[in-house]
């Protein structure tokens, strides 16, 4: 896998299929099989309890908002706040886009090694941003793909404000997604997460 063209229609490239809790658990599943991953929930996680504290204690993230509104990825586990293949529509496609992201989180460990990935996201704020802001690029990808809209770059940036990043952090992820956003807006997508799912996806017809 390496670059996705897509026709460069501004209104709608293809027209959007309907996402349903099989089609979300079966790609879920068939990303897992592909990345070797494991689901867990967050909830059940004694580990994501501790880091949930860890962050608390250190003004980073609130708790709750760590638990309830985050899934996070250590190193093949996905801990996910919700039950994937549960919720309306909007959650369905919410929780693809969310598997897409994480996997491209794995995606960055492999090709990174795991301490060239997690040592400078831990210590580093601007490279958790640009770490994050490849990540968010398989936002872009995907609803562009299924809607021939990207989306708001600057409103994923900001998400980064609760990552602990510092506002010239943020900004240099800002310059990222908008650049993103002009390739994907021209048919580029070329996150390997995005290409591996939209494959899926349309094979699904």
């Amino acid at each position: 896998m390496g670059e996705k063209a897509v026709a460069p229609d501004a209104t709608h490239p293809r027209p959007a299929m309907k996402i349903t809790a099989e089609t979300t658990r079966r790609l879920w599943s068939k990303m897992n099989a592909h990345y070797g991953t494991i689901v867990v929930p967050k909830a059940r996680s004694p580990l994501m309890k501790l880091a949930g504290a860890g962050l608390h204690l250190v003004r980073i993230m609130d708790r709750h908002t760590f638990m309830n509104r985050y899934t996070t990825v250590v190193g093949r586990r996905i801990y996910p706040w919700f039950t994937v293949g549960d919720g309306s529509d909007d959650d369905l496609w919410y929780q693809i886009v969310v598997g897409v992201h994480e996997h491209q989180h794995v995606v960055q460990a492999r090709r990174d090694g795991l301490l060239g990935f997690s040592v400078p996201y831990v210590l580093s704020p601007r490279r958790r941003a640009l770490i994050e802001a490849e990540a968010y690029r398989c936002n872009l990808e995907m609803n562009w793909w299924r809607t021939g809209q990207v989306g708001d770059p600057a409103r994923l940036a900001a998400k980064l404000e609760q990552y602990g990043c510092r506002d010239s952090d943020v900004r240099a992820a800002n310059d990222y997604l908008e650049n993103a956003a002009d390739e994907i807006r021209a048919g580029k997508i070329v996150n390997e997460a995005s290409l591996f799912a939209i494959d899926w996806l349309e094979a699904q017809g």
